[in-house]
């Protein structure tokens, strides 16, 4: 083989080789881009996928309709309409100054409030939420809402109009004959003939089209959304709440059952090219949304009225800080009204301070004073260590520990009263030996049965549950001067509800503010059953106590409450208020209360009002009282009530109520006149003018106790 040959072998497998290592090169190079292609088509397809829809989608949450809340009766509190907030995309919007100021005239938001908006890098921001009807139309005029832009097969944009949309033709005519050069006559006609979409002109230059941008306000958008509106102004809007400006409850009702009320929302898939403009001819993806359940208050909205109008006056007719009225069923449990005042406008919540957007009612808590009377005479009662007739000598002052007891109204020397007197006349003296004859661990455990210091299970957010500490931690004096409602803080809700289960026989039920949740088209309904909680006294004890309440409103403190023809049963009460900076008793301010219902025998009704820091009288037999009267006086009738007593305030009355321990205890009773009573061994004086009865002639006490003072510094205490 000569040499030539050999040279063209060489050179031909050389070429071989390199072919052989190109293709090789290149067959890697492809399957390194098919695993690529297969790694993110395939493998990873999902997650680009969701990376590029990001960039590409935007989800416009289309809200669902919010539950309405009614009453009882079915009288609408809170209801949703219809509104629009608006919003925009910063990186396409471009506005001159002087369309800054027409849309800030518009819609009433500052222009530099607007340029900020608008200066931040994103493709979304609120511009105002929630507008007004007027506010909406004003944006909609200067949108020139129906004027429309796209981009034909060729990449030239045109503008088209929705003739359906537009109100005033002849103003849309003017202005697209103006802006964009075209025949006015011609564009009217299409607007008045043409109930559709029709082009207006084709090949518009970008001058033109940035020209309409700008005055139809392009990259700004009006979205629905549901505007909370509460009917009814101020009534019952500390039970209501309020909704923050996305639906979301913020108190009341509103935020404990916010997930049952807001539904579930629906969105709409919006596509946008890559230079952010909306593709406006792709289908848009659109979720329904579900509508949110409604709520049914055990609330009646007429005593709620009545309430809220009767302790509104109160307030400024005494000069308070505050007032509350609680109104109850005994029997299920079901609150009727819930008042305070000061309160709030739920529609314009925002001008209010926080603290007058709290529920008082639930989360306020309060030294109850001489109503707290009631559940420690009931607890003595119920144990056997009293019974109403028990009599027991009360000194103008007793000495325990630290503190030093004495009468608000003090008439002499020691006096020998039954357990009826001493609830009747509201003795503080009295009330505190009762309450030193158990046990601090015995009268803890049936106090706490009643509910003090617990929460009662309302279904309202942040209650509170009062201050009742365990007997381990109680000073001497404490076991004196928390029978009579000091060293000891509820809110108003514990109270009555305590007070309730002596009018419901001795059982102690959650309070209820719901009846039912049901969906819009009724499918849905869950109602609120009563629930029992425990029994906390017998059902006899809880009869006496009754009648011993009664015994306090036709013959003691409580008698401004009485009603004509009504067995009113109730206890005042008048304490000291705690200064929550020093922890101190506040010398000259109390908390006025009466609490009481009717008829004794089965209550249909109890009401409690809470008078906080009167100045013209601090009594609550003074200031409370009549409020009670006033406002049980529109339920009887509202509720038709019938009257169970005789009316002429004959002899009989006394006979009926005047201490049925007596009745019982003694053998012979005889009626000397309107006001004495004569038994076998004493006379009881009973003056209706007076809030203390005399006792002349007594028996010997049956029960007189000796307490052992410590010698440590004093302080008085007194309740009424």
């Amino acid at each position: 083989m000569s040499n030539t040959e050999n040279e063209e072998t060489y050179l031909t497998k050389t070429y071989e080789k390199r072919i052989v290592f190109i293709l090789a090169f290149f067959m890697m190079l492809l399957l390194i881009v098919i695993g690529r292609l297969f790694y993110f088509q395939v493998i990873h397809h999902k997650q680009f996928l969701a990376l590029s829809q990001a960039q590409q989608r935007r989800a416009v949450v289309v809200n669902s309709n919010r539950g309405n809340i009614f009453d009882r009766n079915n009288n609408l509190y809170a209801t949703s309409i219809d509104s629009y907030s608006l919003y925009g995309n910063p990186k396409i919007i471009k506005l001159t100054s002087s369309e800054i100021n027409n849309l800030s005239a518009a819609i009433h938001v500052l222009p530099q409030k607007i340029e900020k908006d608008l200066s931040v890098d994103f493709t979304f921001t609120w511009i105002k939420r929630k507008l007004t009807k007027e506010e909406e139309e004003a944006f909609r005029f200067l949108k020139y809402e129906g004027i429309y832009f796209a981009y034909d097969k060729y990449k030239k944009p045109y503008i088209y109009v929705n003739s359906s949309e537009v109100k005033d033709k002849e103003r849309y005519a003017q202005y697209l004959s103006k802006t964009l050069n075209v025949d006015y006559a011609k564009i009217l006609n299409n607007l008045k003939k043409i109930n559709d979409f029709f082009t207006v002109k084709k090949n518009i230059s970008n001058e033109e089209l940035q020209t309409i941008k700008r005055e139809t306000y392009y990259g700004f958008e009006l979205s629905r959304e549901d505007k909370r509106i509460y009917l009814k102004g101020t009534c019952a809007s500390d039970i209501l709440g309020y909704v923050g400006m996305d639906n979301e409850g913020f108190a009341g009702i509103e935020y404990n059952f916010n997930n049952d009320m807001k539904g579930k929302g629906g969105k709409i898939l919006v596509e946008y090219d890559r230079k952010g403009n909306e593709i406006f001819t792709h289908t848009k993806k659109f979720t329904h949304p579900e509508n949110g359940k409604n709520i049914y208050l055990t609330i009646d909205n007429y005593i709620q009225f009545v309430s809220e109008r009767a302790i509104k006056k109160a307030v400024e007719d005494f000069n308070a800080e505050r007032g509350m009225v609680v109104a109850m069923e005994p029997e299920t449990g079901d609150i009727l009204a819930l008042a305070v005042y000061p309160t709030f406008d739920p529609n314009n919540y925002m001008k209010y301070d926080r603290n007058v957007l709290m529920n008082d009612l639930i989360s306020l808590v309060y030294e109850p004073g001489s109503t707290f009377k009631v559940v420690t005479i009931a607890s003595a009662l119920d144990l056997g260590v009293v019974d109403e007739n028990t009599r027991i000598a009360c000194p103008p002052t007793l000495e325990v520990g630290s503190r030093v007891i004495r009468e608000a109204h003090s008439s002499g020397g020691t006096k020998v009263l039954t357990t009826t007197e001493i609830l009747r006349d509201s003795i503080n003296v009295g009330t505190a030996k009762i309450g030193m004859m158990m046990s601090p661990k015995v009268f803890y455990e049936k106090v706490k049965s009643f509910g003090i210091g617990q929460r009662t299970g309302i279904d309202l957010p942040f209650e509170s549950m009062g201050i009742f500490r365990n007997y381990k931690t109680w000073y001497e004096s404490d076991r004196a001067i928390i029978p009579f409602g000091h060293a000891v803080s509820v809110t108003a809700l514990q109270i009555i509800n305590a007070i309730s289960s002596i009018c419901n026989d001795g059982v102690l039920l959650k309070p209820k503010i719901v009846k039912k949740i049901a969906s819009y088209d009724e499918k849905y309904v869950h109602t609120f059953p009563t629930v029992e909680i425990r029994r906390v006294i017998k059902s006899e004890s809880a009869r006496k106590v009754r009648n011993m309440m009664r015994e306090a409103v036709i013959h003691g403190t409580g008698a401004s409450a009485d009603i004509p023809g009504y067995s009113v049963i109730g206890k005042t009460g008048t304490a000291w208020k705690v200064d929550p900076n020093t922890g101190r008793y506040k010398r000259g301010s109390y908390i006025a209360s009466f609490i009481g219902a009717l008829p004794k025998d089965k209550p249909k009704m109890v009401l409690a009002i809470i008078i906080d820091d009167p100045t013209t009288t601090i009594w609550g037999s003074t200031a409370a009282a009549p409020v009670f009267k006033e406002i049980m006086q529109h339920i009887v009738n509202y509720l038709e009530i019938p009257p169970d007593i005789v009316t002429d305030n004959t002899k009989s009355e006394v006979i009926a109520h005047t201490n049925p321990g007596l009745n019982r205890r003694h053998n012979n009773v005889q009626i000397i006149n309107d006001s004495v009573v004569q038994t076998n061994n004493s006379t009881v004086i009973n003056n209706d003018n007076s809030t203390n009865n005399t006792v002349i002639n007594t028996d010997t006490p049956e029960y007189m106790p000796t307490i052992k003072n410590d010698s440590s510094s004093t302080s008085d205490i007194e309740s009424y």
